[in-house]
């Protein structure tokens, strides 16, 4: 280290303590050229505004005075176009910022005009004119490059010419001279360097400050600057440097139909207007570096007698020292301040260096010792590890299951026996390194065979997308014969491990469940329509039955003595008995095969429809009927109201004679499901048979006790089970009877 970097440190803190000085002027210095800044933007907006109205006052007369025109008779049709010349050379003479006036008829052709033109001119093909045509209702406008209706350059603006129903007859135009316009313009008091332009919407200058000859007709280079006007407004400011000149430009579109698409820019040169602020700033800068060099000659040489003398003794001491001389000693007194503290401190320091010394070669010692430690148990560890590593090796060769590992670069890196072994006919190709692609690639090569494969490609595709994806999704296949869950999931590091299990025992029972399965639903559906077969193929006979033995009872009524009376009374109860059985068996077999589509219900008006059936019954019980909130669900209307029908009416026959019948509709919301209860307080049940009273046919009671075919209840549990619910009873005899049954809140597809 050079001693008089001690004092080029010194000068840098006082160039660092003169740096909040200097950014706080360079600070000023930039709000103050802000401050500028924003003046002169606001000056060029409010200059712009000036045009902007200056040329919109202009541009409004000018439409006025069309309307106007388009009222007067002789510009209305080449028919009436006498003494229209003479009209419109008057209002030129009066208004030198027209280079033009005249009419058009409906074809475009200009048929009369203030000034000579030097031939029959069309203007069909303008867009102002096509605009007109198509809408005849506003004004439009457009610059005239080609000169045609003013022998100069010229902004065209057109009104149309219609009659009292609204039809397009023509067109009067007022051609403004550009030149003229700008030279009104530019009496705005522009500062000195300022421009003053307006564009069209092709980019082109129509007016332009100064030199207005050199530029009208050009295309402007400002024409970005149209663009960058944000939605819905009307105005932009943008800095750029125009013929090596930077200005301040700002945007102001014109208002109004016919001029909507021009806009006024004006450019303040910016030099002029920043020169007071950055003069102030030089001036500023000159005093500080002034100050900053004074202070940096004072530190020079203060710094040398104050601090590289004192330092350069130190070095020295410290430079003995590291030579290894440990007895050298600093001699600077402590009235020297801060360094005759270090040579103190320094002292210090060569004393407790010669006692760590020895510490250190103690230390040596120990950590030679600590260091053989630990290589002895490294050892011992890598043993422990290598043993580890064999026993996880044992441990994938003797699983049951497929076990491949692949790693980070696709590339296989261990497979176990019982992997080989499925895929017997490539063992050969599945060794370290292959990648997965490959293997299957040589499965179907070597004639592996998958049940359903039909395009090999395909499934090869199929299987590497499964095998990247690694997922842990289960998906089973049957390959060579055997039936294989496999999965594959991603390791940490990036790799992939694949397991294989022979599912085929599993995977052939299940298909024999779903073989039994499907062979017991068409059983059930033949027994169905067994049942529907034989009960409507029966109930004739038995009709014919009934009806010719009471036919017999009738005729032979005086000729037959009591016991044969009561024996034909048999015949035909027995008949009756057996019809109403067929019925009930008919409709039992309907439920599953018949049923009508499902749709959304409100509960509460079927057990009312159900309620207006059994008016009569529940008059004759004087039964009280107690309805909470049901709900809206999803079923079939026939057979919900046939559920609640069987379910009111078992609770009407059973009622206990001793006591007013009470019946209670409930229903609440569990899991998904609504769970409804029709509770009464009849006769009841024994626990024992709540089971039973739900098998077709099973009866608790002599039918001399109560009438029915013991068929109502196994109808409402088809009827449950075909909406995906159940049913069952709670109940102790004597004390009434609560059916509950569940109905899903949505069917879904069924």
């Amino acid at each position: 280290m050079k001693l008089w970097s001690l004092r080029a440190k010194l000068m840098a803190l006082i160039v660092l303590a003169l740096l909040p000085i200097i950014a706080l002027e360079i600070h000023a210095a930039r709000e103050a050229s802000l401050r500028a800044d924003v003046e002169v933007r606001s000056e060029a907006v409010r200059l712009a505004r000036l045009v902007a109205s200056n040329q919109q006052t202009v541009f409004e007369a000018a439409q006025q005075l069309l309307m106007t025109l388009a009222q007067v008779e002789n510009l209305r049709s080449p028919a009436s176009a006498n003494g229209c010349r003479s009209l419109l050379q008057r209002l030129l003479a009066t208004n030198p910022l027209y280079a033009n006036l005249g009419a058009i008829d409906s074809e475009g052709n200009v048929f009369c005009s203030g000034v000579d033109l030097p031939a029959a001119i069309n203007v069909v093909e303008m867009d102002y004119f096509r605009e007109l045509t198509n809408n005849p209702s506003v004004s439009t406008g457009g610059f005239d490059s080609e000169r045609e209706l003013a022998l100069r350059p010229a902004y065209v603006m057109a009104y149309p010419v219609t009659d009292a129903e609204r039809r397009f007859l023509g067109a009067v135009f007022v051609a403004i001279d550009v030149q003229a316009a700008s030279e009104l313009s530019a009496n705005v008091a522009l500062p000195p360097g300022a421009t003053m332009s307006v564009i069209d919407e092709e980019g082109q200058y129509i007016l332009h400050y100064p030199d207005p000859e050199k530029a009208i007709g050009r295309r402007a280079e400002l024409q970005n600057l149209v663009q960058s006007i944000p939605a819905g407004g009307s105005e932009a400011t943008l800095t750029a440097t125009i013929e090596g000149v930077e200005r301040i430009y700002v945007v102001e579109q014109l208002r109004g139909p016919a001029v909507r698409d021009l806009h006024v820019i004006v450019g303040i040169e910016k030099a002029p207007a920043y020169a007071p602020y950055r003069k102030a700033l030089k001036r500023q800068l000159l005093i500080i570096t002034s100050i900053a060099l004074s202070a940096l000659a004072a530190a020079w040489i203060l710094g040398s007698l104050f601090i590289v003398r004192p330092a350069r003794h130190l070095v020295n001491v410290a430079r003995s020292v590291s030579r290894g001389n440990l007895e050298v000693r600093s001699e600077l007194p402590l009235e020297t301040g801060e360094f005759g503290e270090i040579g103190g401190a320094f002292n210090q320091m060569a004393d407790a260096l010669e006692r760590r010394i020895d510490e250190l070669n103690g230390m040596q010692r120990e950590l030679r010792e600590a260091h053989d430690d630990l290589e002895s148990r490294v050892e011992r560890r890598t043993e422990e590890l290598n043993l580890a590593r064999l026993r996880l090796v044992d441990a994938i060769e003797n699983l049951d299951a497929g076990f491949v590992m692949f790693g980070p670069d696709g590339r296989l890196v261990v497979a176990n026996e019982t992997f080989r072994e499925m895929f017997a006919n490539c063992a050969d190709a599945i060794r370290p390194g292959v990648t997965f692609e490959e293997i299957l690639r040589a499965f179907i090569r070597t004639g592996g065979q998958v049940e359903g494969m039909t395009d090999p490609e395909a499934w090869i595709q199929q299987r590497l997308e499964y095998f990247r994806r690694a997922d842990g999704t289960v998906v089973e296949q049957k390959v060579n014969g055997r039936w294989l869950s496999v999965s594959h999931h991603r390791t940490r590091d990036g790799g992939v491990v694949s397991l294989r299990t022979d599912v085929t025992d599993r995977a052939e029972a299940h298909a024999a469940r779903e073989r039994g399965a499907k062979e017991l639903r068409r059983s059930n559906e033949e027994l169905e329509r067994f049942a529907y077969v034989a009960s409507h193929d029966l109930q004739e006979p038995l009709r014919m039955v009934a009806s010719y033995t009471q036919l017999l009872a009738r005729r032979y009524k005086d000729k037959l003595d009591q016991p044969a009376r009561e024996f034909i009374a048999f015949a035909v109860d027995g008949a009756l008995r057996m019809q109403a059985f067929i019925q009930d068996l008919l409709r039992y077999s309907r439920v599953g095969t018949h049923g009508g589509p499902f749709e959304r219900l409100e509960v509460g008006g079927i057990v009312s429809r159900v309620l207006e059936n059994l008016r009569f019954a529940i008059d004759e019980k004087k039964a009280e009927i107690v309805i909470g909130e049901l709900p809206t669900i999803e079923g079939d209307r026939l057979q919900l109201t046939q559920l609640f029908q069987n379910l009111i009416s078992n609770a009407l026959k059973f009622s206990a004679p001793e006591r007013p019948l009470r019946i209670e509709i409930t229903a609440e919301r569990r899991d998904g499901m609504w769970e409804f209860v029709v509770k009464d307080n009849g006769i009841g049940l024994d626990p024992e048979d709540t089971e039973r009273i739900f098998v077709i046919f099973q009866r608790l009671h002599t039918r001399q006790e109560y009438e029915g075919t013991g068929i109502g209840l196994a109808i409402c549990k088809k009827i449950l089970e075909r909406h995906g619910g159940r049913i069952w009873v709670e109940s102790r005899k004597g004390e009434g009877a609560a059916f509950h049954f569940t109905i899903p809140e949505t069917q879904g597809e069924r």
